[in-house]
């Protein structure tokens, strides 16, 4: 099937240009921080966005509309690809995107990203989607304002606390990890699973493989 957003197009580019080459680190890792810059760190597809819309709108309950916040969105190119899926199929699901960061990616003159922090946040124009700044009090900020039934973590770093927070903040039911299996660079579910100590919380494995640099292996 043709790629359905940028970055997948950009991936499948570097797997022709690069043949065999692709697999060696050498070669592909120069591409792979050139994606992580420009989109994110894992690689959106149509599957994956098949499998967050309707996770969510289970949690949400029959016909209701959904509510998805985005935790840790870095640019929003996650929600951007997200909610133009959910246009395309005219799906009721809002939205929302986090990040704590965002002077991380702000442009500098010359196209790159990644300003000093005394330089201030990202302006609208420098991301994909509308991701506003905040952390764990922001989220459960939404959350006393609105209903949000699906926690999205993409690519949750494994030297930081903060999926962990997220998930003990987060008062719904669904929760997407995308990133590596146990013993990758980012935060693995079954340690999501552990921390989440409720009666009630029932783990469903219901994963989705998605494009990956010989150096990544997202599945979600």
């Amino acid at each position: 099937p043709a790629p359905t957003n940028e970055y997948e197009a950009f991936h499948r580019q570097v797997l022709r240009s690069l043949g065999w080459n692709f697999y060696s680190l050498f070669h592909c890792n120069k591409f792979k921080h050139e994606g992580v810059a420009k989109f994110a760190w894992a690689i959106p597809n149509e599957l994956a966005m098949q499998a967050i819309a309707a996770a969510t709108l289970r949690a949400a309950g029959g016909d209701k509309p959904g509510r998805v916040v985005d935790f840790g969105a870095g640019s929003g190119y996650w929600p951007h690809v997200l909610s133009q899926y959910v246009t395309r199929q005219r799906l009721k699901i809002d939205t929302i995107a986090i990040e704590k960061s965002l002077n991380l990616y702000a442009k500098r003159p010359d196209g790159t990203i990644g300003m000093p922090s005394g330089s201030g946040p990202a302006q609208r124009r420098d991301l994909w989607y509308d991701v506003q700044p905040g952390d764990i009090d922001e989220l459960i900020r939404i959350q006393d304002q609105r209903r949000v039934h699906t926690l999205l973590l993409v690519w949750p770093p494994c030297w930081e606390d903060m999926a962990f927070e997220a998930v003990h903040a987060f008062h719904g039911n669904c929760v997407v990890y995308v990133g590596e299996a146990r013993g990758g660079c980012t935060v693995c579910m079954c340690t999501l699973h552990v921390l989440r100590a409720d009666p009630t919380y029932r783990p469903t494995d219901r994963s989705t493989d998605l494009p990956t640099y010989q150096t990544h292996a997202s599945t979600r």
